[in-house]
């Protein structure tokens, strides 16, 4: 075969293919992130009934967890994981005063995880949105505890993001984790049988959405999920109260066991976005979002608590999963056959000649 011919054949080949892509979609990707923003969070205790602060809370603790895991079709699955936690105590009659989280932003940072064996990475501490992409591949997963009352005064911030993306056949996975546990001690502070009232509030962002747009037919899922729990418990009880923020405003009951806690009452003062959503898909092409836009702002109370130990806990995931098994269709395969094995009869053909 002559140096020009075979530069035929790479070009006939190159055409094919060329071929193939351009009756395609203009992208090819399996695609999902989740990311949420908790801003201003302020928990206070007041004397029922007043707006007087009786600063209750004693110990607390954070954690944080990032996971972020790849595993190619029929292999083995790649992980990361990486976790970070702290904590202290403000309280002098419940023992030492002391901090093991920073006093300075960030309060609290675990390390960024990204899955093993793809292309593209997260940075540390980079909470954008890196979207969708026909060519690289990608899992990951960051939290941060930007600022906390207990430690700095102020109020509490944090942020978290999932974020996951295919262009080669395997299933991906990313998951946050932000917790916090605060123990109140009002018996220490509420004097003569009068009750507490606990007030939370804050303002959250939630970034949750997903596509799938792929070259070829196969099997594919995008989902993403947000969770966002807090829960109030009596200390040497089953009695708790919990509520896990839906968006269908003041209307929402809060949930409960062992009756609720004994003579008091849990209700929802602000309700404005659903912080607890996942969202799938499986068709190609397809997509969806449950984005906020802007912050939501949320609110609850817990009224007439009598003296006692509690825990007041949050625990808020986000969470990303994408399976990608691409099939070309059986007539491309065949295209691409038919060239391949054209090339080849001319080129034996030429070959007798000579």
């Amino acid at each position: 075969m002559t140096k020009s011919y075979k530069l035929k054949a790479v070009a006939a080949v190159a055409g094919v293919f060329a071929a193939l892509v351009a009756s395609a979609p203009a992208n090819a990707y399996v695609y999902s992130v989740s990311k949420l923003e908790i801003k201003d969070l302020d928990v206070s205790v007041f004397a029922a009934g007043t707006k007087v602060d009786i600063s209750a809370a004693s110990n607390y603790q954070f954690n944080l967890t990032n996971t972020a895991k790849f595993q190619p079709t029929g292999g083995s699955t790649w992980i990361d994981a990486q976790a970070s936690g702290c904590k202290g105590n403000v309280l002098p009659s419940a023992g030492p005063v002391y901090t093991t989280c920073n006093t300075a932003s960030p309060v609290l940072d675990a390390l960024v995880a990204n899955a093993p064996g793809l292309t593209a990475a997260r940075a540390d501490n980079n909470f954008g949105v890196l979207g969708a992409d026909p060519v690289k591949s990608y899992s990951n997963a960051d939290s941060q505890v930007k600022t906390a009352k207990l430690v700095q005064g102020g109020k509490t911030n944090t942020v978290q993001i999932a974020e996951s993306l295919l262009n080669t056949n395997g299933s991906a996975t990313a998951n946050t984790e932000v917790k916090s546990t605060t123990t109140l001690v009002t018996n220490l502070v509420i004097q003569g049988g009068v009750k507490a009232d606990v007030d939370i509030s804050f303002a959250s962002l939630l970034t949750l959405n997903g596509a799938i747009a792929d070259l070829f037919n196969g099997l594919y899922t995008s989902s993403a999920g947000s969770n966002v729990t807090f829960s109030l418990s009596k200390n040497g009880t089953n009695q708790s109260w919990t509520w896990s923020p839906d968006g269908s405003g003041t209307s929402q009951a809060c949930q409960f066991s062992g009756g609720g806690i004994a003579g008091s009452s849990c209700s929802v003062i602000a309700n404005e976005g659903n912080l607890n959503v996942t969202d799938s898909r499986s068709s190609n092409p397809d997509s969806f979002s449950q984005n906020f836009g802007s912050f939501k702002n949320f609110g609850l109370l817990i009224s007439n608590l009598s003296s006692g130990l509690y825990s007041l806990s949050l625990q808020a995931t986000t969470t990303t999963s994408v399976d990608r098994l691409a099939i070309p269709e059986p007539g491309s395969v065949a295209l691409v056959g038919l060239a391949l094995g054209g090339l080849g009869f001319a080129s034996k053909r030429r070959s007798r000649k000579q």
